[in-house]
This record gives C-alpha cells, sequence and structure tokens, in this order.
C-alpha cells in the first residue's frame, strides 16, 4: 500500500492513476460492493485498518491529481461510504454488528471532509462536481 501511495504522487499521469486503481482495489473493489466477490473477503477487509486509513493519505494526495485523477479518487471515497449498503445477505449474521460497526468508523472519516467535498460543488470540471454531489448523498 505504501508504494502505491507514493506513486500517486509521481509526476507521470498514468502512474499515478494506475497507483490509484490498485489501491481502490486493496480497499474498495467492486466485485466485494455490488456481491460478486466472497463473503470471507468482505468479512476480512472489514477486519482491517486500511480503508479507513488511507483515507487522509488520499486527500491530501487529491490536489496533486488532474481531472481524472480526482474524478477517480471520489469514486474511492463514494466506494468506501458504500461498504454500509452491502446486500445483507452477504454477511454473516454474528458478523453484522462489527461489520456495521467498521462501516460506520469509515464513514465517520469520510464526514471528517465535507467541507471539502462540499467545495468541489464549485469546481469548473463537472465530473468532480458530479462525483462530490453524489458522496455528499451518500454520506448524508
Amino acid at each position: 500500500m505504501y508504494s502505491w501511495l507514493l506513486e500517486a504522487r509521481s509526476n507521470d499521469r498514468n502512474v499515478r492513476l494506475a497507483a490509484l486503481g490498485h489501491i481502490k482495489e486493496v480497499i474498495a473493489p467492486w466485485e466485494l460492493l455490488d456481491g460478486y466477490g466472497s463473503s470471507k473477503d468482505l468479512q476480512r477487509l472489514s477486519e482491517s485498518l486500511v480503508p479507513e486509513a488511507v483515507i487522509p493519505f488520499l486527500i491530501d494526495l487529491f490536489p496533486l491529481q488532474d481531472e481524472t485523477g480526482k474524478t477517480f479518487m471520489l469514486e474511492i471515497f463514494y466506494d468506501l461510504a458504500r461498504y454500509k449498503y452491502v446486500n445483507l445477505d452477504f454477511i454473516p449474521s454474528d458478523k453484522k454488528n462489527t461489520y456495521f460497526m467498521w462501516t460506520d468508523k469509515i464513514r465517520d472519516k469520510l464526514y471528517i471532509y465535507i467541507s471539502f467535498f462540499n467545495s468541489l460543488l464549485t469546481d469548473v470540471s463537472f465530473n468532480i462536481q458530479q462525483n462530490a454531489q453524489a458522496l455528499i448523498n451518500i454520506l448524508t
């Protein structure tokens, strides 16, 4: 993870985007969010501190990104917030309480930056505005 966070600071746009893609695959893979992955993988991830811990680092990297990178980062934040809404059948009944405590921690960490996300609603990029609005909507 650390090397990808460093690569996300690269001067090379392709290196930055590839690093963000790797980070997303670790902390918010679409398969888990959309019910196509393993419930065991989701459980393992929900026992990890990494998704919550990486949020401030991604926020710090945000200004270094171009429009595509910023849009992608907002998608990552949105997907992190979406963990709360995965299909309940995907979560073992004896793990639901700890799972939702984990999702609340992630959402709380994202909510710390709600003013920042609100400031993006006036960005010159429509894509950034749109993704910021979607993130704000899912967090509030």
